[in-house]
């Protein structure tokens, strides 16, 4: 089986959507379509003030005279004084992010192990007629901050802000109560699952290291704790993410391949899968040469004995070195493992391990990456793939 060196890397590329027009007016626009004779199309459903709620307040802007408060240009003032307040509150949380200390994303696991800012309320009192301005503003700096760290982990594409309470509360427990002490951070939960991550806390082995790296708040981060952020183990109630990948075909070639090229399914040439996103986290192809369709799935605690005694004697150690690194205890079982349908697995594809039967003459290859996921600039030294 041929895995990249190293095991998994991370995906760089992407889609950017751009909106060029956006920052032009309908009638600037209409103008320059005029003037290069370009028609103008416009939607019919635009004019129906009873079909959206959008069309209803151009209907009104348009015909009624509103109130100042309520005419565009106060309208338009109170979103862009709206869009630079969130703007600000992005970037403070922002420089949050930054002065934690990525200690390491294991990129074979998807695991990440954090230690965050010891608070995110200001650490001098608080005048009671601010301070339940300033609690508002650190739930949502500090909400930020988190669903910043569990976009990196987690299989979902959205993350509500309003779902992290909980998790708000048993890291930064000071922000419901400024009067908390160590104690009550040491009574906060340990571990928790949001949004399909797991949450752990440990005590932090490692001191924080002295010098450039933490940014200028380094200072004030967590000295007692650090956070291992890991995919949580798929629920038995819950099908598993699987797909299925068939056996490679031969290409077709000669007359039938002329006639149609695009419509047959065997007229490409490249061996290979796609690409499929699984579970939220993994790009995977498979070159499939065997006879039989193979799956993608989670590792299960029934297929290590039999796979493990599949290895040769040189595998086993390299195999379970890894495995207690890269997936300690149960996030082993949010490894993609590639199997036969309704059977024994073949290769731990992030692990870079194989049965001999798949390496033979090359009958099964496997190409994994990690989705593209933002950990901040001067953070490279921290993956490990």
């Amino acid at each position: 089986m041929r895995i990249p060196r190293p095991l998994v890397q991370i995906e760089d590329g992407g889609i950017t959507i751009h909106r060029p027009l956006l920052q032009f007016g309908k009638s600037r626009l209409e103008a320059t379509c005029r003037h290069y004779h370009i028609d103008w199309i416009e939607d019919s459903t635009n004019t129906d003030p009873t079909a959206t709620t959008r069309n209803a307040i151009r209907y009104l802007l348009d015909h009624r005279d509103l109130p100042l408060a309520l005419r565009k240009s106060s309208l338009l003032s109170i979103a862009d004084r709206m869009h630079q307040k969130a703007l600000a509150r992005w970037s403070r949380a922002d420089n949050h992010f930054k002065d934690c200390q990525i200690i390491i994303f294991d990129a074979r696991s998807g695991g990440l192990v954090v230690r965050l800012p010891e608070r995110v309320l200001p650490t001098q009192p608080i005048p009671s007629e601010y301070r339940e301005r300033s609690i508002v503003e650190a739930q949502y700096k500090a909400s930020l901050l988190i669903r910043r760290l569990i976009e990196i982990v987690t299989p979902l594409e959205v993350v509500p802000l309003q779902k992290l309470r909980f998790a708000i509360n048993a890291i930064f427990p000071e922000i419901d109560n400024p009067n908390a002490l160590e104690m009550d951070k040491d009574a906060a939960a340990p571990n928790f699952t949001v949004a399909g991550v797991s949450f752990k806390r440990y005590d932090a082995p490692i001191a924080i290291p002295q010098g450039i790296g933490l940014g200028k708040l380094g200072k004030y981060l967590d000295r007692k704790y650090i956070w291992l952020l890991s995919r949580h183990p798929y629920p038995s109630t819950k099908e598993p993410p699987t797909i299925t990948f068939p056996p490679q075909l031969e290409p077709v070639t000669g007359l039938s391949a002329a006639i149609s090229p695009e419509s047959s399914p065997f007229a490409h040439t490249d061996p290979w899968s796609p690409w499929h996103l699984w579970d939220g986290r993994f790009w995977i192809r498979v070159l499939n040469r065997t006879a039989l369709p193979l799956v993608i799935r989670p590792l299960q605690e029934h297929d290590l004995k039999p796979f493990r005694l599949a290895l040769t004697q040189e595998q086993k150690p390299k195999f379970d070195e890894l495995l207690s690194v890269a997936a300690p205890a149960k996030v082993r079982w949010s490894l993609p493992v590639l199997a036969r349908p309704g059977g024994a697995i073949v290769a731990v594809p992030t692990l870079g391990a194989a049965l001999e039967e798949a390496l033979v003459g090359g009958k099964v290859e496997c190409e994994v990456r990690y989705r593209k996921v933002d950990l901040g600039p001067g953070r490279e030294d921290a993956i490990v793939g």
